[in-house]
């Protein structure tokens, strides 16, 4: 399929709908079945008897208010985060500001793209005794159907609301002074609705420089929570070693959420940058794209704040803070 088709799939798409491969260096096809190598990498089972902290005190912090402030400020506080927008820069910087409150000056860096002025936002809480990563992500920028308007896109729930929820959970890490034998990082992505740029850009540094990622977890429009409980919905176009486990984790964590799966058959969200050169790596959203419960006004002036339900969202800060505990012990 030519770029200009699959550009044009992308318009009716959740997420950008496609790759720009004008910067990817990977081997994995959208919709591609064969899985990386890195698919055959086993994970132990998960174990709340293990960190029994997580629930006894980390669940206990999750608060529904600091993500609702995090998605006012960001889709309120800018009128649009779209990556070729005159004020890309803006939305990036106070994120950038966010974990630095957070982490300090030194464990919070931007990662700057070459064709665009949005940087993604990295931080980390550095591993005990290994050179190994995990990584929770989500993207800043948003669109409501052209990535270089200054006209309004407040992403609220596309995805200011993943933002808001990696950003509690390094609070909440950092807060009870967690460390674990991998590294952690938290990354914020520029530009993901015109094809995955800035997670393509750090995915590709990363594996220039042989890091040693052994898992990557992507939040992407988790807030619109229509139904009775709270909806956590896993996409299984991607590694099956991960996925499996990462259905045993929400088994084990959130076992009384209503747990789905639903497929993308493209690439519909950062995680596919990491997949694509070999990585382990997920994503956990409120719905897949052809689901019925999907937020019917993503990608539009429509996608605002009061049609999101913090309450429910918080069962991703739990699932983030259970991932990133279990897989960097």
């Amino acid at each position: 399929m030519s770029l200009a088709a699959i550009d044009a799939i992308s318009s009716v798409r959740r997420g950008p709908g496609f790759l720009d491969i004008t910067q990817s260096k990977g081997t994995q096809t959208p919709g591609a079945s064969a899985p990386p190598p890195s698919a055959e990498r086993v994970y132990p089972p998960p174990d709340p008897s293990r960190y029994p902290f997580l629930q006894s005190r980390f669940f206990k912090q999750v608060n529904a208010t600091g993500l609702y402030n995090t998605v006012d400020t960001l889709s309120n506080g800018y009128t649009t985060r779209a990556y070729q927008s005159p004020n890309a820069r803006a939305p990036a910087l106070w994120v950038q500001d966010q974990f630095k409150a957070v982490f300090g000056s030194g464990n919070v860096r931007l990662l700057e793209n070459p064709d665009f002025d949005q940087p993604n936002v990295i931080a980390r809480i550095p591993g005990t005794n290994s050179n190994e990563v995990v990584i929770l992500g989500a993207h800043l920028d948003s669109t409501a159907g052209n990535t270089s308007s200054a006209g309004r896109a407040p992403g609220a729930d596309d995805d200011a609301s993943g933002i808001a929820v990696v950003l509690q959970v390094a609070q909440i890490l950092a807060r009870n002074n967690y460390r674990g034998s991998r590294t952690i990082e938290f990354h914020a992505y520029a530009g993901e609705e015109g094809g995955l740029k800035g997670s393509q850009t750090v995915a590709s540094k990363y594996a220039a420089a042989g890091a040693k990622v052994t898992a990557m977890l992507q939040m992407d429009m988790v807030a619109y929570q229509m139904q009775t409980k709270p909806v956590l919905t896993l996409l299984t176009d991607t590694d099956p070693s991960l996925i499996g486990w990462t259905f045993k984790l929400l088994a084990a964590y959130l076992g009384n959420d209503d747990i789905r799966n639903s497929t993308c058959g493209y690439a519909c969200t950062d995680h596919w940058s990491w997949y694509d050169l070999g990585y382990p790596a997920v994503s956990i959203d409120e719905a897949g794209p052809n689901d019925p419960t999907l937020n019917p006004y993503y990608h539009s002036t429509g996608d605002t704040i009061d049609k999101l339900n913090f309450n429910k969202t918080c069962e991703f800060v739990k699932m983030g803070l259970a991932f990133l505990v279990e897989q960097a012990a």
